[in-house]
């Protein structure tokens, strides 16, 4: 008899469980989250509206349940497709509630310095001259570019490199048009003004002078605080890279 159970037990059970996850696929919404192998091109979460995503999101979970994290390289299978999500996102085409599932699952976008590494120079310097023709305002693209965004966050990781961190020709190719490195564009927020004062400190005085001084400490502290506390965006927490350093998160903490 115990034979005879454990067989039923062994045999029909995951014949029936396997049964019933078939006839009963598990729905997904925006906020759920379902094992990978329940998520097919019949099933996916009810948010996705760009091709691109949706083709890839099965993958992208794939990908997570082995190696930890969604970001395909570029020469694996899915790829490809990858790169064109940041891409998507650049030219703000994918919707909040997309970037919201992706952020989720920890897939990366691209900063906007890549933005710079990834895109062909040559038809972006192109765009950029083009744009300088149609405006005459010395290459002062706004970030946010409505007919060309992804020429407005190349331009923006232009100037957060600066002439020293891209390639030497394509400096040159930028000097050449007279490119203007730095924005006239000015943000009238507490925290550009603080910045820009702070910047033009460390060109007369040096960095190690100025953020010695103890007021400049304690306005560092505040940012570290925030960016903690999740309030300081990604564009800040970059210039604060800029002024302080790409470990400014661990200096001057006690």
């Amino acid at each position: 008899m115990n034979g005879l159970f454990i067989f039923i037990l062994c045999v029909f059970l995951p014949g029936y469980a396997l049964s019933f996850l078939i006839v009963n696929p598990m729905k997904i919404t925006s906020r759920e989250r379902a094992p990978t192998c329940f998520v097919t091109q019949d099933n996916l979460p009810s948010v996705i509206s760009s091709p691109v995503l949706a083709a890839v999101y099965p993958k992208l979970l794939e990908w997570k349940s082995i190696y930890g994290n969604p970001n395909i390289p570029l020469k694996t299978s899915g790829g490809r497709q990858c790169k064109t999500l940041r891409r998507l996102h650049i030219e703000n085409k994918l919707t909040d509630e997309e970037i919201s599932l992706l952020n989720d699952i920890g897939f990366q976008f691209n900063s906007l310095e890549d933005v710079y590494r990834e895109a062909d120079f040559t038809e972006m310097i192109k765009r950029l001259i083009a744009y300088e023709k149609e405006y005459s305002n010395r290459y002062q693209v706004p970030k946010k570019l409505p007919s060309d965004p992804e020429l407005g966050a190349w331009v923006t990781g232009l100037r957060r490199l600066g002439p020293d961190e891209v390639l030497p020709e394509h400096a040159q190719q930028l000097n050449d048009i007279q490119f203007t490195w730095v924005s006239s564009r000015q943000c009238g927020s507490k925290f550009m003004t603080k910045y820009r004062e702070l910047t033009e400190r460390v060109e007369k005085e040096g960095q190690d002078a100025v953020l010695a001084d103890a007021d400049v400490q304690k306005w560092i502290k505040a940012q570290q605080m925030a960016r903690e506390r999740g309030t300081l965006s990604d564009t800040r927490f970059h210039y604060m890279e800029n002024l302080v350093g790409h470990d400014w998160m661990e200096e001057q903490k006690e």
